[in-house]
């Protein structure tokens, strides 16, 4: 009994520290892109001089889908272009927060598509 429960402590850690890391990402890409495209839309933010932006994107299935596709794709060159990362949920699961952050004194560009599957109910 106390092996299982140590597997489990080590299991849900290292699931935390994947889903706050700081792996910031110039495109995110994960899953498969199978299912409703819940989700088609561009994320912008204009450029400010000596400042960096950061934007908080929340997206909940309400318990009725789960993410099978998140793709946000960085539409401006690399040069100029922001970051994007997952700081809560993900594929598999019912909600994604994303956080996207500027260059200094740049803008961002990002588009942003879910995809995800009902959630089937049992009565």
């Amino acid at each position: 009994m106390s092996h299982i429960t140590c597997l489990t402590i080590i299991v849900t850690f290292g699931f935390i520290q994947m889903v706050t890391s700081n792996n910031w990402q110039y495109d995110l890409r994960q899953g498969r892109c199978t299912g409703d495209k819940l989700v088609n839309e561009d994320i912008t933010k204009s450029a400010s001089p000596y400042t960096t932006k950061k934007l908080t994107y929340t997206w909940s299935g309400i318990n009725m889908y789960y993410i099978s596709c998140i793709n946000v794709y960085n539409k401006m060159g690399s040069s100029q272009a922001g970051s994007v990362r997952i700081i809560q949920g993900g594929v598999g699961q019912s909600e994604v927060i994303l956080e996207m952050m500027t260059k200094n004194g740049k803008g961002m560009d990002f588009h942003f598509d879910l995809y995800g599957e009902e959630l089937r109910r049992t009565h």
